[in-house]
């Protein structure tokens, strides 16, 4: 006799495009709820002003957050994807974006900067979203390479564009369900920092 979905799912669990899912969680594309960052049109930057510069090599594969940067003068920045501090960006060219070149801009000196233009910066369309749930879902082997194969162009260059991120499904939980995970990531962020003995 076959089985039904509903026999087998557990209680306060339903089926998604992802997948079993919480009941009170919902599926949503990236783009409805994170913004890819630009300059705003009103902000001044003058030639000398020093500015934060996020290049390729300082991105790391395994830290959350951003530790290195480069203070440049914004006259000397010929080129790079304008970043606002708290953002997450992702590297988009091939290799870095399937080694997992991805970071969280929160220890940014500035409230904004650049980086290479081989990344994807984003946040939060609203404090209903943790940026951190996105971090972490990116890293999941799986759901990394099944964005790697929206890759486009030449071997050897290829890049993941836009649409391909903005479009992609994306579990999101209710706020309270969100701070939890907020909670969650915070508790092992301080474990990963502890000095081991």
């Amino acid at each position: 006799m076959k089985t039904t979905d509903s026999e087998i799912m557990p209680e306060g669990y339903k089926i998604t495009e992802l997948g079993a899912l919480p009941e009170e969680w919902k599926v949503v594309r990236v783009g409805e709820v994170f913004e890819f960052s630009k300059k705003p049109k009103n902000l001044k930057i003058q030639d000398n002003d020093l500015i934060p510069f996020i290049s390729m090599e300082m991105i790391s594969e395994t830290n959350q957050s951003m530790k290195f940067w480069e203070e440049k003068r914004y006259s000397d920045i010929c080129s790079g994807s304008f970043v606002f501090k708290g953002d997450i960006i992702i590297a988009k060219i091939t290799p870095s974006f399937e080694n997992g070149k991805q970071a969280l801009l929160d220890e940014l000196p500035s409230d904004f900067g650049y980086a290479t233009t081989e990344i994807w910066a984003l946040h939060p369309k609203n404090e209903k979203v943790i940026i951190q749930h996105l971090y972490y879902y990116l890293k999941n082997d799986a759901i990394r390479m099944a964005l790697a194969g929206k890759m486009e162009g030449s071997t050897g260059r290829q890049r993941l564009p836009r649409h391909a991120l903005e479009d992609f499904y994306f579990p999101l939980p209710p706020l309270p369900s969100s701070k939890r995970l907020q909670r969650c990531f915070l508790r092992c962020r301080r474990q990963r920092r502890k000095p081991r003995r």
